[in-house]
């Protein structure tokens, strides 16, 4: 029993120390972009996945010679949960890496040392591939993290009776059966209480920047900073280069703002920009466009939706300032705005712009060029 203990707890370590190391490497290498919604390895050079893909594969060997011995031939393998944790938490690529460096080591095993027999090999391979693709449809079809661990679970009791009725036949026999029971216990278990604490230091990991985050918002308004809209320009358009995605970059100024200022006060001016900052937050959340506060009346927009889904939901957004207007003592207060927008486009723009910086002054211009024309428009450069 003693024995059985401390191999799960090798077990659990090994697990955990190495989904947590690659992880947070992984992050210091993935375009880690709000834009683009990407915390992954998607658009990190092949060589790196192949790195990341290698070593989990090595430390899947070693978990697998590190087997949890319950009775005799009965042994718990736990190397399958680092298919499921590289994809999941990293990607499909890199799962199909870990599982390939897995079947290559335990062929050379097999080839070197004969064990287990032929049957048993083939049918491991055949379980290894299988679950490949059970983690491989969980991250398409977008599942959630429950769902994911219901399903991999599922597919993995499922296979292994299957195989085991091969196996150790006849399998229904009550020494085997019992051995089955806590065969599916242990896996589960260590299966389940890896990923609770990995998924905690995750949290951990993301409710620090989100505390981040919150010191780097706009003490009135609640948006993003200036620093933080400039952190997210440079690194969304990195990102744009290496991955060939569009994106779009916005400024939004608020018409006749002094005016306001100077005939209702400062007060009501804070006003309409809290009133305008609510509006662009609740008008725009779940839909792939960011804003931030730059300065005065002047905001930031940046987007990876399409030119045209970014004209439509900005212009809807104009419409909802004048169907929903500020109210001031009782009385409304129209508010328009001009909004200068800019595309970067890797196909006609990557050789014309050598930094962020030149795109900020391009959807500048559009700005200018919307309010020298009659303001309460928006503007494409």
């Amino acid at each position: 029993m003693l024995l059985i203990g401390n191999q799960i707890i090798i077990n659990l370590a090994l697990i955990v120390s190495t989904v947590l190391t690659c992880y947070f490497v992984a992050l210091k290498f993935s375009g880690n972009s709000r834009i683009f919604n990407q915390i992954d390895l998607t658009n990190t050079p092949f060589w790196v996945i192949f790195l990341f893909g290698f070593f989990i594969g090595l430390s899947s060997l070693i978990l697998s010679n590190n087997e949890i011995v319950i009775f005799n031939s009965f042994k718990v393998d736990m190397r399958y949960v680092f298919i499921f944790f590289s994809v999941m938490y990293g990607s499909i690529q890199l799962g199909e890496i870990t599982t390939c460096v897995v079947v290559f080591g335990k062929t050379l095993q097999y080839l070197l040392s004969g064990t287990g027999g032929l049957s048993f090999y083939l049918n491991n391979i055949l379980l290894t591939f299988l679950l490949l693709a059970v983690c491989i449809l969980a991250k398409k079809q977008h599942y959630s993290w429950k769902k994911s661990l219901i399903v991999f679970l599922s597919f993995f009791i499922i296979l292994r009776i299957f195989i085991f009725t091969f196996v150790y036949a006849p399998l229904l026999q009550p020494q085997k059966l019992l051995n089955l029971f806590f065969y599916f216990l242990i896996f589960s278990s260590i299966f389940l209480i890896t990923y609770v604490i990995i998924n905690m230091a995750v949290s951990v990991t993301n409710t620090m920047n989100h505390y981040k985050a919150r010191a780097s918002t706009d003490h009135l308004t609640g948006l993003y900073n200036r620093r933080i809209f400039s952190a997210d320009l440079s690194d969304t358009y990195i990102l744009s280069k290496t991955s060939k995605q569009a994106f779009a970059l916005g400024i939004l100024d608020i018409d006749n703002f002094k005016m306001i200022n100077d005939t209702y006060g400062h007060q009501t001016g804070d006003s309409v920009l809290k009133y305008l900052a609510n509006q662009m937050h609740e008008f725009t959340e779940r839909k792939d466009i960011y804003i931030y506060r730059v300065g005065g009346e002047e905001f930031a927009i940046l987007t990876s939706l399409s030119k045209k889904e970014t004209t439509q939901i900005l212009a809807e957004f104009r419409q909802q300032l004048i169907s929903h207007p500020f109210v001031e003592n009782g009385h409304p207060l129209p508010i328009t705005v001009s909004i200068g927008m800019t595309e970067f486009n890797h196909l006609s723009d990557i050789d014309s712009y050598e930094n962020s910086d030149i795109l900020y002054v391009r959807a500048d211009k559009a700005l200018y060029e919307a309010k020298r024309t009659g303001k309460d428009k928006l503007i494409w450069f």
